[in-house]
């Protein structure tokens, strides 16, 4: 109807129209075709994100799961807020999809694909960033005791032996270490 109206306004001295005025007319005829255009490509985008919205929901169900068992030093309020947040997303998404199960397919849409998408975005990066927790870092082993301490601690070594367990070189009679010669003056000098 609308573009028969404007066909019958080109013809009927349209043609002696403004620039402005014939571009005003247009850009309303556009803006309708491009809403019938934009609800075309929803009516296959959205059933396509709807459905990868709850593939990741049963994803991210599966995954805090076994989370359990592969990364068990995650604490447990973590994992519920994740999955809070899931549950949160399934409802917000169950919502939006009765709503639009009650419209006609002439009729704005109640959400949008790109919507799915903007909403899921932030629950995808909580998950991974719940899957990237790092393994708590062990305790440092206790400090190792000072030298001197070792070696008052350490018991003393049975004679013929240094405290390294080495065999000591043994004495003479007069106190020289056997194995060395002690220097000796030159007779005559």
């Amino acid at each position: 109807e609308e573009l028969t109206d404007a066909e019958d306004w080109i013809y009927d001295g349209g043609e002696h129209a403004t620039a402005v005025e014939f571009n005003a007319r247009r850009d309303k005829l556009q803006g309708v075709g491009d809403e019938w255009i934009h609800r075309a490509k929803e009516l296959t985008r959205r059933p396509a994100s709807v459905d990868k919205a709850k593939e990741f929901i049963a994803t991210a169900r599966k995954t805090v799961e076994k989370l359990a068992d592969t990364k068990p030093w995650i604490e447990d309020d973590a994992k519920k807020k994740v999955l809070d947040d899931v549950d949160g997303f399934e409802s917000w998404l169950n919502e939006k999809v009765a709503l639009q199960g009650a419209k006609k397919d002439t009729e704005p849409p109640a959400f949008t694909a790109a919507e799915v998408n903007v909403e899921a975005k932030p629950l995808e990066a909580k998950l991974v960033r719940l899957k990237k927790t790092p393994a708590p870092k062990p305790p440092p082993p206790p400090p190792a005791p000072a030298k001197e301490e070792a070696e008052a601690d350490a018991p003393d070594a049975p004679e013929g032996e240094d405290a390294d367990g080495a065999e000591a070189p043994a004495s003479t009679e007069d106190g020289t270490e056997e194995g060395t010669e002690e220097a000796k003056p030159e007779e005559g000098a």
